[in-house]
């Protein structure tokens, strides 16, 4: 026993629920400690990551691109003291070593959180912020896919970090001792999440659901939690990504297909596969122009 006292004044208590958020209750629950009454509040800020009683990580993202922002600035300042010209891959060095931490910042709480809505918009958010020096440092216009440059770049999304870390997370718990206080409370979490109903809309319940999106749902067995299978649900996400990333493009050809017949006549323009090769040409024109 490590026979610490308990400090109530620093002690706080946050319920973190939506239909709270929305509707307090008339009837006020009173939490206390050692007979001391315990204070109740909305926000809770613990190592920089500020919680917030709706549940929602809007909170927690929102300091992480003002941050994010001024360490762009240090990226800038930092390659012209080492005065090497104008160097892409040194540039990008700096930038995945400066900057990009601070956006994975706390991930394994909102990586994969509620996929969609919100909080999906919030990731998407911190995205943004890599690309956009991305886009920078090779000197091509902000209409350029990201996807397509991160691949010729041989970079990742964020969002593939992300997920790996929260997986590893998972795993880490899941191989803990039966028991241990983690283990307990994501044990109890899973449960919560397929319980009788529609079940919690909790962190089990993003987990399993961002699996199942890639096509590796979750295994269930009662009583347990399961180990999941990280380089598979990493790897179908860059599957899924890639297949987006090239309906996006044949969307694209298609679109300017359809422009260049308006605009020159069909019968002007060779055969698909020729006319293909052409919008792709024009397509780069365009980029380059």
């Amino acid at each position: 026993m490590l026979h610490m006292e308990i400090s109530v004044a620093k002690t706080k208590v946050m319920v973190v629920s939506k239909s709270l958020t929305r509707s307090p209750s008339p009837e006020a629950v009173v939490f206390t400690c050692n007979g001391l009454l315990v204070e109740q509040v909305d926000t809770f800020k613990y190592l920089g990551l500020q919680f917030h009683s709706s549940g929602g990580i809007s909170h927690l993202t929102t300091p992480l691109k003002a941050k994010a922002a001024g360490l762009w600035a240090v990226v800038q300042q930092r390659h012209s003291q080492l005065q090497c010209g104008s160097t892409v891959n040194l540039k990008l060095f700096l930038l995945q070593s400066i900057l990009v931490p601070s956006l994975h910042y706390g991930c394994e709480l909102w990586g994969m959180h509620t996929p969609g809505g919100e909080a999906q918009n919030a990731r998407v958010a911190l995205q943004s912020i890599y690309d956009r020096p991305v886009r920078h440092i090779c000197g091509v216009k902000y209409a350029t896919p990201s996807a397509m440059l991160l691949e010729e770049l041989g970079l990742s999304p964020l969002q593939v970090f992300w997920w790996q870390q929260t997986l590893e997370v998972w795993n880490k718990i899941a191989a803990s001792p039966v028991g241990a206080v983690f283990h307990t409370i994501l044990l109890d979490n899973l449960d919560d999440a397929f319980s009788v109903g529609d079940g919690a809309k909790n962190f089990s319940c993003s987990i399993a659901t961002c699996s199942q999106s890639v096509g590796q749902p979750m295994p269930l067995d009662s009583g347990t939690i399961p180990v999941l299978e990280v380089g598979g649900i990493v790897s179908c996400l860059f599957l899924v990504g890639a297949c987006s990333g090239f309906y996006s493009l044949g969307l694209a050809l298609i679109s300017c297909q359809l422009f260049l017949d308006v605009l020159l006549g069909a019968s002007m323009l060779p055969e698909p596969v020729g006319s293909a090769h052409i919008v792709v040409v024009w397509l780069v024109q365009m980029n380059c122009t």
